[in-house]
């Protein structure tokens, strides 16, 4: 499915390779011709710190995405995206690593997972859960989550132009560590096709 625009929310931590992650979906929209525009709205200086990027592609004019105005939601750790979760509608598609990080501060309180897919469920999110640390282990670095994260959301067919995954793979394989990271990307591909009918193929 092709729309005029997409807007994509990427939350997570520092150091899982946001910025890197929205550098990509950025470099192959714009192969296709596709207007981008990014805003990083939290800093990662802090490494374990909360980080989130606004990624607008197509027919967009300011680099802020609205409240509840987010296409997809892609989330590299299950905290941070419940934490923006006011960006979502109910059409909203989020995708979530479905692993919870500690956060450095002493004496936080860890949120209960379950309490936060029943919080999901019970407000109707369209929600897909992806096990994203233990693929990137399998795949040979815990560092490639950001790719099996991106495999995913290439896989859920959301862009505002045709996809081809020769397009990703040709970007991933210019970057350090590319066999794993090119792996994690099939990974989470494939898992997301497995986990949602009509996923493309």
């Amino acid at each position: 499915m092709e729309r005029d625009a997409v807007d994509i929310l990427l939350t997570g931590v520092g150091g899982q390779g946001i910025i890197t992650l929205a550098k990509i979906i950025g470099s192959v929209a714009n192969s296709h011709g596709v207007r981008v525009l990014m805003a990083e709205t939290h800093g990662m200086s802090q490494r374990g710190g909360s980080v989130v990027v606004h990624v607008r592609l197509g027919d967009v004019y300011y680099p802020l995405i609205p409240k509840g105005g987010a296409d997809v939601i892609l989330g590299l750790e299950l905290i941070e995206t419940f934490r923006y979760i006011t960006y979502a509608s109910k059409e909203t598609l989020i995708i979530t690593n479905d692993r919870m990080i500690r956060p450095g501060l002493p004496n936080v309180k860890m949120p209960d997972k379950n309490a936060l897919m029943e919080f999901a469920e019970n407000n109707g999110l369209n929600i897909v859960y992806i096990n994203g640390s233990e693929l990137a282990d399998k795949a040979g670095s815990s560092l490639s989550l950001n790719m099996v994260m991106l495999g995913a959301l290439v896989a859920s067919n959301t862009f505002p132009f045709k996809v081809s995954l020769n397009d990703f793979v040709d970007v991933i394989s210019g970057m350090p560590l590319s066999q794993v990271n090119l792996k994690a990307f099939r990974y989470g591909y494939s898992k997301f096709k497995e986990l949602v009918s009509g996923a493309i193929d």
